[in-house]
């Protein structure tokens, strides 16, 4: 038997909301794991809401954020979230 579903809203305990945090962080970071298993070039950053930053890069973050911007300069500036996701989706990222 799953686990029931739970609602998705702000945690008001302060300390619960960190421990969440720190948890759900931790296995966003494992993009190690998926740009290994899967040769995919993975690029997180996260701020707490203390400012503080956490990042991973399966190569370089500023080599991500370069592919990303290069991708994004060949989208129509004007279409919607939607179309700009099908393009992603449908992107050859063998290409670079």
């Amino acid at each position: 038997m799953g686990r029931g579903k739970i609602v998705i809203r702000r945690i008001d305990n302060t300390t619960s909301r960190q421990v969440t945090f720190s948890k759900r962080r931790n296995g966003l970071l494992k993009g190690e794991e998926l740009a290994i298993l899967c040769d995919a070039e993975v690029g997180v950053v996260i701020f707490s809401s203390t400012g503080k930053l956490y990042d991973f890069a399966s190569s370089s973050m500023s080599k991500v954020i370069e592919r990303y911007d290069k991708l994004k300069e060949e989208t129509d500036q004007s279409a919607s979230p939607m179309a700009e996701l099908k393009l992603l989706q449908s992107w050859n990222w063998q290409k670079y």
